[in-house]
């Protein structure tokens, strides 16, 4: 399939691979908060040890969020 292109904002990797957000470069136990537009928290998860931690999107309906992972924020779309 057509893969979204990864964005990188300082040394964090955001990547949306289907029904999943992945994040790689963050520290064990960051926190990771996805917000709706209306800036409504919907999920919540802390980063693992690994390099690379996914979260699922599973539960979230078509739409525009925003994910916060420590001090970056990176908007994407659910389709």
């Amino acid at each position: 399939g057509i893969q979204a292109p990864a964005v990188s904002p300082g040394d964090i990797v955001f990547r949306q691979e289907g029904d999943q957000i992945t994040l790689e470069g963050l520290g064990g136990g960051t926190p990771i908060a996805i917000y709706g537009l209306d800036g409504k928290l919907l999920l919540t998860q802390q980063a693992g040890s690994e390099q690379r931690t996914a979260v699922s999107l599973a539960s979230l309906p078509v739409g525009t969020y925003i994910v916060k992972a420590g001090n970056v924020s990176y908007k994407f779309m659910k389709r």
